[in-house]
């Protein structure tokens, strides 16, 4: 799956390309306009994606890890030293619907 720099690497990347996506992005806009160029200040699109850091298989509620906020890597206590298992899902259920159920035992 890669070194567990090369993962923490990545994540880190996943979740600015979502900031970005979302209106949020660091650095310049397209053609090098900076952040402050851009026409009156427009409130910032709240990003519709939850990235959720999970510890291990008892873990049910997860740590909510927040783009633009690379502390929370911290926060939710992310080692990049333990192997990391991504699950990327398109539905939108609600916080208490059951993700994985059926995949918990393949890992």
């Amino acid at each position: 799956m890669g070194n567990p720099l090369q993962i923490s690497i990545f994540l880190v990347f996943c979740i600015f390309i979502q900031s970005s996506a979302c209106g949020q992005g660091v650095g310049t806009e397209p053609f090098g306009r900076s952040l402050g160029a851009t026409e009156a200040s427009k409130p910032l699109k709240k990003p519709e994606t939850r990235f959720l850091l999970f510890q291990d298989e008892n873990d049910r509620l997860g740590c909510r890890l927040r783009p633009q906020h690379p502390e929370t890597l911290q926060e939710c206590g992310f080692n990049s030293s333990q192997p990391l298992i991504m699950i990327i899902h398109g539905w939108s259920g609600s916080e208490s619907a059951t993700v994985g159920k059926d995949s918990d035992s393949d890992y």
